[in-house]
């Protein structure tokens, strides 16, 4: 399995929202070619693009064979988002501990079992902070056994979301949880039950924790 990785949303805003796909990517290749013939799309998918009918079909699509996702999101209406957002800057560093939980959840159904690369959104990040987003990222993932294999250019990776189908598929879900945070009460997790079974059944949608830079006051991360 690999993981695919966007955002949507950011700290100029409430919600900034970091998604992992887990996904086989001749599925994720197989998912987008089928999309595309029963709606007539063409060009590049993104999630803002969707009508509910397209967005429903492309979603059940993706989970029809094994896989998990998770979202992590920072809400700046919470007491821990608005920290976050205003003490972890520039924006990137909070990105990186977003992706690093996002990945690590998406995996925790597979106990043992690890993943075989990474590909991230590179988005509008420069050359620099990208290096030090998958460093960081390939060094969480190898402390954790998540990642074992022999480190290589493309091990971890960043393209555009053109470039490949699973980036295409993870910006669609990344986009869908920021409009269902956006319909639910400020700070609280939104429902899933509006979304496909398969996809409700196997995404995690959690708050940061911030392992890493978490406040005293906050008390011990949730996981």
């Amino acid at each position: 399995m690999h993981l695919y990785c966007d955002e949507s949303g950011g700290t100029d805003g409430d919600l900034f929202c970091v998604s992992a796909l887990r996904l086989d990517p001749r599925h994720a290749e197989r998912a987008l070619k089928s999309f595309r013939r029963s709606v007539g799309w063409e060009g590049e998918v993104k999630g803002h693009a969707l009508d509910t009918n397209a967005r429903q079909l492309l979603l059940d699509l993706t989970f029809k064979t094994p896989g998990a996702a998770a979202v992590v999101v920072c809400d700046s209406r919470t007491s821990l988002g608005g920290w976050a957002a205003g003490t972890i800057v520039p924006e990137p560093r909070l990105r990186r501990e977003l992706l690093t939980e996002a990945c690590v959840l998406a995996m925790a159904d597979v106990p043992g079992t690890p993943c075989v690369g990474v590909t991230i959104d590179g988005g509008r990040y420069t050359k620099a902070v990208l290096s030090d987003e998958r460093a960081h990222l390939e060094g969480v993932l190898r402390a954790r056994g998540l990642l074992t294999a022999p480190p290589h250019p493309r091990l971890v990776a960043h393209l555009t979301s053109e470039q490949h189908p699973g980036l295409q598929l993870t910006d669609v879900l990344a986009n869908t949880v920021h409009r269902l945070l956006r319909s639910s009460k400020p700070g609280q997790l939104p429902s899933l039950n509006g979304l496909p079974e398969a996809l409700a059944e196997r995404l995690q949608v959690r708050h940061v924790a911030l392992a890493l830079h978490r406040p005293d006051w906050a008390g011990e991360p949730p996981y």
